[in-house]
């Protein structure tokens, strides 16, 4: 807590007010207890807090430099947690509690700690990531639209990504692995990385089919993809899987994360985009056109005699 003008910490209207916030916190479910100017102080006057400034002076001179800054300008409020907490929920609680207790003028009380920061990252992160998966979609469409010059095969190579990463954050559900805000950027590698097998399926395909049916085409196509995509995959995963190996904790789930990406972009880029590209070769949007409008013509003709 933090005084917006030269003033010291050490009076009983600021020591009172933290008392009272501190109380409110220690009645939250995930709060096992809270430490702060105003309990020490009480805890050495029989549980009460001194009215008078200078006897309250006199208890804290030795919590200077540690829950009492050296210029007596803020003081610290700690809170101690349970193992596991909703940090949300918790972040949510507390800015009430500071919201609604009346306060000491020019008094100034800010929330920190690494479960605060992850909630304010995290927030900063989806707002950013958002864009950023945003632009990297746009990116990969441009960039694929231009190597196929056409619609049809430009989006079919997406359904790789967007179905690798719907999976992906589904299976992560399932196994009950939180999704953190880190992780969630982790969307646009898998995007960068996943593409590339459903580039590779259809520009194969587009290749068979100049002497070939659709379904001869697709069967060779796939004889000559799965091993390339399969010994790249399993590249990936060795890689990907070492990253787990270290201490840090956001390395580790950013390699569980795109290892689960880049197995879901081969099995999306094996299971659906061959059925989306027969599919659109055998029901074409083009020749269905031609057939309504040459059924339009006589039609009419029909009712013209």
């Amino acid at each position: 807590m933090t005084s917006t003008q030269p003033r010291d910490i050490r009076s009983y209207e600021i020591i009172n007010y933290l008392d009272l916030v501190g109380k409110k916190i220690e009645l939250l479910e995930d709060v096992r207890s809270v430490d702060s100017p105003a309990t020490l102080i009480s805890s050495m006057n029989n549980n009460t807090i001194p009215q008078s400034d200078r006897e309250i002076k006199k208890l804290s001179a030795g919590l200077t430099g540690y829950v009492i800054s050296d210029d007596y300008n803020s003081a610290l409020l700690r809170i101690s947690l349970e193992g596991d907490v909703d940090a949300h929920e918790l972040e949510r609680e507390l800015r009430e509690i500071i919201e609604t207790t009346p306060k000491p003028s020019k008094v100034e009380l800010f929330m920190s700690g690494q479960v605060i920061q992850d909630v304010v990252m995290e927030g900063l992160f989806q707002s950013d990531m958002g864009k950023t998966g945003n632009l990297a979609l746009l990116g990969i469409f441009i960039v694929i639209l231009f190597i196929f010059r056409s619609l049809k095969y430009g989006l079919t190579p997406l359904t790789t990504i967007i179905f690798a990463n719907i999976w992906s954050m589904g299976f992560l559900g399932l196994i009950d692995m939180p999704i953190t805000s880190v992780m969630t950027g982790v969307s646009s590698m898998i995007m960068g990385i996943g593409i590339d097998f459903g580039i590779q399926v259809v520009y194969r395909f587009r290749y068979e089919m100049k002497d070939k049916n659709p379904e001869e085409a697709m069967a060779y196509t796939l004889s000559n993809v799965i091993v390339p995509m399969s010994t790249t995959t399993i590249a990936a995963l060795i890689g990907f899987r070492a990253m787990s190996l270290g201490e840090l904790t956001m390395m580790s789930d950013i390699g569980t994360m795109m290892t689960y990406g880049v197995l879901f972009s081969m099995v999306a880029a094996l299971t659906f985009v061959p059925a989306t590209l027969l599919i659109g070769e055998k029901y074409r949007i083009r020749d269905y056109a031609k057939k309504f409008i040459k059924n339009k013509k006589k039609t009419k003709r029909g009712s013209k005699k």
